[in-house]
This record gives structure tokens, C-alpha cells and sequence, in this order.
């Protein structure tokens, strides 16, 4: 493997967990701002309403009480 093969392969991963972080973003954005349920959030991304919970407190966001 050349070293431009190892770097555009890295360049793709960077690209894809960039994509796949700006995803949870807005689905966490949605959530604390009340335009999407927890559990609709979740079964976007095949987790549970609880595993997402957790990863919206961790990133930061505020879970909106119903």
C-alpha cells in the first residue's frame, strides 16, 4: 500500500465519521428542541431510546421532559 492509498483511505474515514457525527448532531438537536421523539431519534440509527438518551448526555444536549 503506498502512502496516497493510506492517505486517501484515511481521508474517506475522516469523511464518513464526519458525516455520521453531523447525523447525530441534528437528530440531538431535534430531540432537545422537541421536533422529534427520543424513540423516533433512535429508530433512525437501530439503537434503543435509552442508548440514545445516553449518547445525547454525553454529547452535551439536554433531553426535553414530556
Amino acid at each position: 500500500m503506498t502512502l496516497l492509498m493510506r492517505d486517501r483511505e484515511n481521508i474517506e474515514k475522516g469523511i464518513e465519521k464526519g458525516i455520521e457525527k453531523g447525523k447525530m448532531e441534528m437528530l440531538f438537536s431535534m430531540v432537545q428542541d422537541g421536533d422529534l421523539s427520543v424513540e423516533k431519534a433512535a429508530g433512525k440509527i437501530h439503537i434503543s431510546a435509552s442508548e440514545f438518551e445516553k449518547q445525547m448526555a454525553d454529547a452535551g444536549y439536554k433531553i426535553p421532559s414530556m
